[in-house]
């Protein structure tokens, strides 16, 4: 039998709504080690977004290596870590020599010839055991030339032909592998799956505006036995032909996770066969939601307060008050407390961006893409006028990301 530990997603370094998660990340990374230890893995898969921003600050390149370090330590051999939309492939690839020394196996281009060659990997006797495709986050210009005159559809759907001939080419290599020894293939992906379900405030970012770009997982090759994906933030099964899911983030990215129960996902290989079970990871910091007039509130917070354990609040109001008469006495309800709020929202869907960013203090929820999209609204443009301005804007969204992510 051959076991893959399987997470994503990490963002470490992540502010939620400007609270360092410091403590946060140090508790996951605990029992992240504490489980690599009590179940033995024969590999640990990490699929991308690494770290939250391509900018990485001290404290999160501390705990990032610290944690490597430990892992060294355990039974698990085989670290294989890839680049998501979030991390800066160079800064994740720089010291990829010196971590392969701690069998830490870094994958961070997609244009990389490195990227293409499956990795083999053994078993405690030095046996071949599994074979991996250690796929990163591919952007456009890893796997298609851009044509002038394309339509915004024609950009998603070459794109996504990209990408799914890039997977081809990978795991037909890696094939040979697996029929020459008899083992499992497991290929990794961090993309945004047909079908897979998304959370309002979840922390992803997408560069398409209108039509987002996604791949139909019944179209990745059938003779693979996991496809361990990251992306998308909440822990779910891909319908697909293969045994495809995602692990989902540990920590919640957004105040919509409150209630989610994160995993890690653990896989079994044996005689042909996949088997998936579930790790859930505990809470290491409190949100909640409550909603009601302001009285109803300050009876809630009341109650939340009888706990003596720290809890963050997205508070939302749905009575008249003024914002400033809210704020203040939300504000005296949960001093000398260990309830921090966060955002304040008004119950009000009809208002405009414009209107929410004058009402609420929730103003991070509120995306380039949205702003253009409402901005859109507001000009009576016909829908190929809409479509080139999309298509614009898509093209330099994706140039300032991906700049800011070398």
């Amino acid at each position: 039998m051959f076991r893959i530990l399987h997470t994503s997603d990490w963002h470490i370094g992540h502010l939620f709504y400007g609270k360092r998660r410091i403590d946060e990340f140090e508790s996951f990374f605990a029992f992240l080690l504490e489980t690599v230890k009590t179940t033995s893995p024969d590999a640990l898969i990490v699929s991308g977004d690494v770290f939250d921003s391509p900018i990485v600050s001290n404290a999160a390149q501390e705990q990032y290596y610290s944690l490597l370090s430990a892992l060294a330590e355990t039974s698990c051999k085989n670290i294989i870590i890839t680049a998501g939309n979030h991390d800066s492939p160079s800064f994740l690839e720089a010291p990829s020599s010196i971590l392969k020394r701690l069998n830490v196996h870094i994958s961070a281009r997609g244009d990389s010839l490195q990227t293409k060659e499956p990795l083999l990997l053994k078993d405690s006797e030095g046996k071949p055991a599994c074979v991996v495709c250690a796929v990163p986050y591919l952007r456009e210009r890893d796997v298609r030339r851009v044509e002038d005159g394309e339509s915004p559809d024609e950009k998603a759907a070459k794109y996504c032909e990209g990408i799914l001939n890039f997977y081809t080419e990978v795991c037909s290599e890696a094939l040979k592998l697996k029929q020459e020894y008899k083992i499992p293939l497991v290929v990794t992906g961090h993309l945004f799956a047909s079908g897979g379900k998304t959370l309002d405030d979840d922390g992803r970012r997408d560069i398409f505006v209108g039509k987002l770009v996604n791949i139909n997982a019944e179209h990745f090759p059938s003779y693979i036995d996991y496809l361990a994906l990251g992306h998308l933030h909440m822990p779910q099964k891909i319908n697909a032909k293969i045994s495809a899911r995602y692990s989902g983030s540990p920590l919640p990215m957004g105040f919509s996770e409150a209630s989610q129960q994160k995993q890690l996902v653990l896989a079994d290989f044996k005689e042909g066969t996949t088997e998936l079970s579930f790790i859930d990871i505990p809470v290491f910091q409190r949100l909640e939601r409550p909603e009601g007039s302001l009285k109803e509130l300050i009876d809630l917070l009341e109650q939340l307060k009888e706990s003596k354990k720290s809890v963050w609040l997205e508070v939302t109001v749905t009575s008249d008050e003024s914002p400033t008469e809210i704020k203040q006495t939300l504000e005296k309800a949960v001093a000398e407390s260990q309830l921090e709020i966060l955002i304040i929202k008004r119950d009000a869907p009809t208002l405009s961006i414009e209107k929410r960013l004058k009402t609420t203090s929730d103003i991070k929820r509120i995306t380039p893409p949205a702003v253009f999209a409402e901005l859109l609204k507001k000009n009576d443009f016909d829908e190929e006028k809409k479509e080139l301005l999309t298509s614009l804007f898509n093209e330099a969204l994706t140039a300032v990301q991906e700049e800011i992510a070398q």
